[in-house]
C-alpha cells in the first residue's frame, strides 16, 4: 500500500475541499502567501507577512510540503496531468531551464511592488484557483491548469512565484531524499512530475514537492525520505 501517496492525496483532497468551502459559502477572504508581496508599497509588511514567514520555516524544515500536499491549484494541476502519458523529465539541462523563469517572475512581481503597482495578484495560485472555481475561467486560468496535460506540473515547475518562494527556502531543507545501493533503473527520474531528479540520480531539493512517488517507483525499495544528514 502507498502509505505515503494515500496521505498525500488525503491532504490534498482535504485543503482543495476547504479552500472551496471557504470560497463559496463563507465571507472570508482568500489571501494566500503570495499576498504579502501587495502589502510593500503600502508599508504594512510586518502585520501582513507572518503567514509567509510560518511557511518559509516550515518549508526549510521539510521543503516545498505546501505545493505536493496543500496547494488547491498544485491539486487541481496534478488531476489534469494524471490524464497525460507525456515524458516529465527532459534532462538535466532542460529542466533547469524549465525551473529559472518562475525566480525572474517573483523579481519582476517584487520590483513592481517596491514602486507602488500591485501585479502580485495575476500570479498569485489563490486568485487563479478561485476564478476557476467560480467559473470565471480567465483564459489565464485554463492554461495554467490545462497545460498539465503537455507537462505535468509545468505551471509549478516554471511559473509560480509562490512556488519560487518556496524553492529558495527548500534549498536549506531538513528532509532529505536519500537513495542506497541504486541500480540507475532511472525510473524515478523519468516519472518525477517536477523534473527535480537529476541525470546522475540525486536530485534539486528546491524543485522537489514531496509527493513521494519516487518512493514507489524505485523498483529495488532503496529510496527513502529523512533528517538524516549522512551522505549515502
Amino acid at each position: 500500500m502507498k502509505r505515503l501517496t494515500v496521505l498525500r492525496r488525503a491532504s490534498q483532497g482535504f485543503s482543495l475541499l476547504s479552500f472551496i468551502y471557504i470560497l463559496m459559502f463563507t465571507t472570508h477572504p482568500i489571501r494566500g502567501p503570495l499576498s504579502f508581496i501587495s502589502l510593500i508599497g503600502e508599508r504594512e509588511v510586518i502585520s501582513g507577512i507572518l503567514p509567509l514567514v510560518i511557511m518559509i520555516l516550515l518549508t526549510v524544515i521539510f521543503g516545498r510540503f505546501f505545493c505536493g500536499w496543500v496547494c488547491p491549484l498544485g491539486t487541481t494541476i496534478d488531476m489534469v496531468g494524471s490524464a497525460s502519458k507525456k515524458k516529465t523529465s527532459l534532462g538535466d539541462r532542460v529542466d533547469r531551464m524549465l525551473g529559472m523563469p518562475k525566480f525572474f517572475i517573483l523579481g519582476i512581481i517584487l520590483l513592481f511592488s517596491f514602486i507602488g503597482i500591485q501585479i502580485a495578484w495575476i500570479f498569485d495560485p489563490m486568485v487563479i484557483m478561485a476564478r476557476f472555481i467560480t467559473l470565471n475561467m480567465i483564459p489565464a486560468a485554463v492554461l495554467v491548469i490545462g497545460g498539465a496535460l503537455f507537462l505535468k506540473r509545468a505551471w509549478c515547475r516554471m511559473l509560480c512565484p509562490l512556488g519560487a518562494i518556496y524553492a529558495l527556502a527548500a534549498k536549506f531543507a531538513l528532509l532529505r531524499r536519500k537513495v542506497k545501493e541504486c541500480t540507475a533503473c532511472k525510473r524515478c527520474k523519468n516519472e518525477c512530475r517536477m523534473g527535480a531528479i537529476r541525470d546522475d540520480l540525486s536530485y534539486d531539493k528546491k524543485e522537489c514537492i514531496l509527493c513521494m512517488d519516487c518512493i514507489y517507483n524505485c523498483q529495488d525499495n532503496v529510496t527513502e525520505f529523512n533528517f538524516n544528514s549522512d551522505k549515502s
